[in-house]
């Protein structure tokens, strides 16, 4: 009887561990190096810092990003030129799976703002051209079009500030809008989308208060942003 209990739970055991999900990739910072583990071996992976750098009695808004690919082993590092300040924030993003990544220099925590899809909105032909964001004056925007998508990959970055010409509303409203058109190539890649489609990865650093918000956008979900 023993015997058998103890066959039983390492079967279950062995049967838990097997269903468990792939883990999710992690991002270090270790002096100059930014690396991801975890990527899809041979993979295209996207970072993305907002650093505040002290200069004399202020402080310097340092905006990062880059495209690497991973290696045999599922690591892709990014060497940038100084050790990452300590006020900062950093992301990566694995074009295959869509998974991604934050840290923090010391291993803090990183302060994070949900995102949802009631921030997205619809054009007239249905698709979810732009995104609004309230509450926020200055943010640094990432969409990464990843393999999950029907479309071709890419990867485009923008800042944003309130009222400012990047702000599609043009208006000191406390809000920000977001159009992937208005968005800038990173490395070689495609001309920025006209609209959000299942499989990007947007992620927004409000570079005043170093907090992240991202989403990945699925194909059940799509439908559901609101109308302008």
């Amino acid at each position: 009887m023993y015997r058998w209990i103890l066959r039983s739970l390492l079967l279950f055991s062995l049967t838990a561990a097997g269903s468990v999900v792939a883990a999710q990739p992690t991002l270090s910072l270790a002096g100059t190096t930014v690396a991801l583990d975890g990527a899809s071996p041979g993979g295209t992976v996207a970072f993305f810092s907002v650093s505040r750098v002290p200069l004399g009695y202020s402080q310097q808004v340092e905006v990062l990003r880059e495209v690497a690919l991973a290696d045999a082993s599922g690591r892709a590092e990014w060497s940038v030129d100084h050790v990452p300040a300590l006020k900062s924030v950093w992301a990566a993003v694995d074009l295959t799976s869509g998974d991604w990544a934050l840290a923090v220099p010391t291993g803090g925590v990183v302060r994070q703002q949900p995102l949802d899809l009631g921030a997205f909105e619809r054009g007239a032909n249905g698709e979810l051209s732009a995104l609004r964001y309230a509450g926020h004056v200055v943010l640094e925007a990432l969409l990464v079009r990843t393999e999950l998508s029907a479309e071709s990959q890419g990867v485009w970055g923008l800042r944003l500030s309130d009222g400012g010409e990047t702000d599609g509303d043009g208006e000191h409203n406390d809000a920000i809008r977001l159009a992937p058109s208005s968005m800038e190539a990173i490395a070689e890649t495609t001309p920025p989308p006209s609209a959000f489609a299942p499989g990007d990865v947007v992620i927004l650093i409000d570079s005043d208060r170093l907090e992240v918000s991202a989403l990945r956008l699925e194909e059940a979900t799509t439908g559901q942003g609101g109308e302008r």
